[in-house]
């Protein structure tokens, strides 16, 4: 099989690991596929592709989930506070803190700029 990203000649098929995600809370997955001796870039097998989808939403969830209770407890303010300042409602935060819910990268994106910026929840209070 030629490889799909750099077009070398041939690839290998065999089992390599691979870590989804950073740190402590990384998982550790043996995949299976065609890996290019060239540029190192594999093709999955079917079941291997599912497993390391699988484990990448499961990863994005936790992450986002302690991120969201991290920053919250880092502005100092009750979920209800946080609800009112995001213009949503208390049971989605807690959702995204238990992490039955996944919320929206802008949601992260705003909080992640009011603990670097304090202004932004001032300038929220007041509106």
């Amino acid at each position: 099989m030629q490889c799909p990203a750099c077009g070398f000649a041939t690839t290998e098929f065999k089992s390599f690991n691979q870590a989804v995600g950073h740190g402590v809370s990384a998982i550790h997955l043996r995949l299976r596929g065609n890996v290019c001796a060239n540029c190192g870039d594999a093709v999955l097998e079917s079941k291997s592709y599912q497993r390391l989808t699988a484990a990448q939403n499961k990863w994005v969830d936790e992450h986002n989930r302690s991120e969201t209770l991290r920053l919250r407890q880092q502005l100092n303010v009750t979920q209800r506070e946080l609800a009112e300042l995001m213009g949503i409602g208390t049971l989605a935060v807690s959702r995204y803190e238990r992490g039955t819910t996944t919320p929206a990268p802008t949601f992260l994106r705003l909080l992640r700029a009011m603990v670097k910026h304090p202004n932004i929840m001032a300038d929220l209070r007041a509106n």
